[in-house]
């Protein structure tokens, strides 16, 4: 038994509770930590307004994660090269649901990486997630999102579809940590029953849609 993580997205399953409330200001940690922030939640000192008063569960514009070692440069490079897909690359159209994703560990942090076909509006690009099961919510880059969305005049949020499958998507929160970088979320992995592994021995990742029947022999 190779000693892997396996998160099953239903909802009887609770994830791993990795997600804490932090003050505004990043400080200091270890290379594994994890930061999520509220941000722009108001002044405390009043009643009604202070920064706990939202949870970021609930609104995908006050939750945050610092990402500070995967940039652009990464995601077209060595991110790509390792995934065997150019980052942002045009995608057929339109798009058969796939059952397996084979992902990576990428850097020093091993971030568990997948590629996955994203469209909108009958246009499709491939776009690098990091699987993250202590987002709430599921996020396109800037980059991405400006490709798919923003000549269309969609500002926030939209429903696009990943792996030829409805998904929410957001906009990273303006002066969040994870700009640059698409977020996969607990929201699409619970609807489409998506069963993840991350492997450290063998170091990769893997993605298995489980409502998607595997093909007949």
């Amino acid at each position: 038994m190779r000693p892997s993580t396996l998160y099953h997205a239903s909802k009887s399953l609770c994830l791993p509770a990795t997600t804490h409330l932090r003050p505004t200001t990043a400080s200091l940690r270890p290379p594994y930590a994890r930061l999520t922030q509220l941000r722009n939640c108001g002044d405390s000192n009043l009643p009604g307004t202070g920064p706990f008063d939202v949870e970021p569960t609930d609104d995908p514009d006050l939750y945050d994660v610092l990402l500070s070692d995967v940039d652009n440069r990464m995601l077209f490079g060595e991110v790509s090269r390792e995934l065997g897909r150019e980052y942002l690359s045009r995608a057929p159209n339109p798009i058969t649901p796939q059952r397996v994703f084979e992902g990576i560990l990428y850097g020093k942090n091993r971030r568990p990486f997948v590629c996955l076909p994203v469209t909108f509006q009958r246009r499709s690009h491939y776009v690098h997630f990091i699987f993250d099961t202590g987002s709430p919510f599921t996020y396109l880059a800037v980059e991405a999102w400006d490709l798919l969305l923003r000549d269309r005049h969609v500002l926030r949020g939209a429903s696009v579809e990943l792996n030829g499958l409805r998904a929410a998507a957001h906009l990273p929160p303006a002066g969040s940590h994870f700009r640059n970088v698409s977020i996969l979320g607990v929201d699409f992995c619970m609807v489409h029953n998506i069963l993840g592994m991350v492997d450290h021995k063998d170091v990769f990742t893997r993605l298995v849609f489980q409502n998607i029947p595997p093909p007949a022999n």
